[in-house]
């Protein structure tokens, strides 16, 4: 019963991540091909704003996360940090997409490696930069700062950012939100996302192309949303990811139980350990064969940290990221709510222009 109820949980967990996968990605690129389109018709009419730069003659072929490493700041009184060293790999040749690529092989000569140190609040920087320049885009979401697992899961991870667990989860999880970015179809292009791979003083940089005046701005207009229904497509996707939401959450508790549940019967085994021990103790013919029982029971038992980290791995840390794309999603629905809205106030504004321009055109 256990081995069918796991087969069954994950056929549905990967059916609902390849849902999430193909919303993210197909919302996100129609959106974006559209906007690229009547983008390009005005580029000739209007220069875009700094934070709008793109590179287009550069292509991902690789970017990890290698380690981290414990730094202090220049300040005072000197602050100490976490640091991960990125490592980006791009190409100016044209990869192929599909089947090709698999075959093809790229010119060493034409490939740029680059490396850099980033800490977690620079990543912060970095997504709020993407969302409030391309609100238009379901943007990959950002781990947590403190990783929170599921009950008796995660519970050895500390919140003081020295646990070397919590340190490698989140630069895997880091190195994930990297990729996810690298591999969309607008984002990669995005030339402050190469910037950030690049550049050490990219954080001053990007906080000069005065993006966090038009977030305020976002904000300011986000206090008068009315609760109108909008565009339907995107209340459709808001319902969507509420659904989506409470069946990744339902997920999760089941997987919770289960994992209790597992953790129960390790723990009998730690008992049947014990007496088998102690049973050894008092016999002479089968004394052998009883400790030997009692040491594999305590092997089998302490072997549940193995099967939870394999778990973890494989079914909780992919679920919650697919859980944060929901919000992802909402996000993504508010900030069009927000340009609705602004679009709304400029049409008020030129008409009530147009009207004083009619008056006193009549007066004249």
């Amino acid at each position: 019963a256990r081995q069918a109820f796991l087969l069954t949980r994950h056929f549905f967990v990967k059916c609902a991540c390849s849902v999430v996968r193909g919303l993210s990605f197909r919302f996100g690129l129609s959106t974006m091909s559209e906007e690229g389109e009547s983008g390009a018709k005005s580029d000739s009419e209007a220069p875009k704003p700094g934070y709008h730069r793109v590179v287009t003659d550069m292509h991902f072929v690789n970017i990890s996360i290698k380690t981290y490493e414990k730094k202090t700041g220049g300040g005072f009184p000197r602050e100490e940090y976490f640091a991960y060293r990125i490592v980006s790999i791009l190409t100016s040749e044209e990869i192929p997409e599909g089947e090709a690529a698999a075959t093809h092989t790229l010119d060493e000569t034409k490939k740029k490696r680059q490396e850099v140190w980033r800490r977690y609040s620079e990543f912060e920087i970095l997504w709020n930069f993407l969302c409030t320049v391309y609100p238009y885009v379901v943007v990959p979401p950002l781990p947590e700062k403190a990783i929170k697992g599921s009950s008796g899961l995660l519970n050895k991870i500390t919140f003081s950012g020295e646990d070397s667990d919590f340190l490698i989860k989140r630069q895997h999880a880091l190195e994930i939100f990297l990729v996810r970015l690298s591999r969309h179809p607008v984002l990669c292009q995005s030339y402050w996302f190469h910037q950030f791979l690049e550049n050490i003083g990219w954080r001053e940089a990007v906080q000069r192309t005065g993006y966090l005046q038009k977030s305020d701005m976002l904000l300011k207009t986000l206090s008068l949303l009315s609760k109108q229904k909008g565009d339907q497509r995107f209340h459709d996707v808001r319902e969507y990811a509420e659904e989506l939401e409470a069946v990744f959450k339902s997920l999760l508790e089941i997987r919770e139980k289960v994992n209790e549940s597992v953790k129960a019967v390790y723990k009998i085994h730690t008992n049947y350990g014990r007496v088998f021990s102690e049973w050894s103790e008092i016999e002479d013919t089968i004394g052998t064969a009883l400790q030997v029982t009692g040491g594999s029971m305590d092997s089998y038992a302490d072997s549940v940290e193995m099967y939870l980290d394999e778990e973890e791995s494989r079914y909780y840390m992919p679920l919650k990221e697919y859980l944060a794309y929901c919000e992802s999603l909402r996000g993504m629905v508010k900030r069009h709510d927000i340009l609705e809205k602004r679009l709304e106030r400029a049409e008020s504004a030129l008409s009530t222009k147009s009207e004083t321009k009619a008056t006193v055109q009549r007066e004249v």
